[in-house]
């Protein structure tokens, strides 16, 4: 009788456990779509050259497939790497077109450079996915 509970006992945690670690791998492995852009490698910008402190416009076409929030990474990359600080952007889902302005710092010595980005989202507790892409080049003067 006790064995016959014992044994009873240890398929079930052990089923349980099973359930627990398909769980985990659904959450770790499964193939999520967040975000989709076109031209990811070479978004086109509106004006060439630019000047330090002025506005750099570039034509993002972007489809969301999630509700969460999306934290953005942005940086200049020439020699030298500049970062700016992450936005956090909360569209909703669906498929949609921006001009989207981007200040040139300053700081920025005149050159050749291309904005490169990080769209990260939290799919769940366990996953962020993080999906690269950048601008055309363009010269600061």
């Amino acid at each position: 009788m006790i064995d016959d509970r014992e044994n009873r006992l240890s398929v079930i945690a052990l089923v349980t456990m099973m359930m627990l670690l398909l769980l985990v791998m659904y959450l770790l492995l499964f193939p999520f779509k967040t975000l989709e852009y076109e031209d990811q490698y070479n978004m086109p910008v509106s004006n060439h050259q630019v000047k330090q402190g002025d506005v750099l416009l570039f034509h993002l076409c972007v489809c969301k497939y999630t509700n969460t929030p999306t934290t953005i990474g942005r940086r200049f990359v020439n020699d030298v790497v500049i970062s700016l600080p992450p936005l956090v952007a909360t569209g909703q889902k669906g498929c949609k077109e921006y001009d989207v302005p981007v200040l040139i710092p300053d700081i920025l010595p005149p050159g050749v450079y291309y904005l490169d980005m990080t769209a990260t989202n939290r799919v769940n507790p366990l996953r962020e996915i993080t999906v690269h892409y950048r601008t055309e080049e363009f010269e600061i003067i």
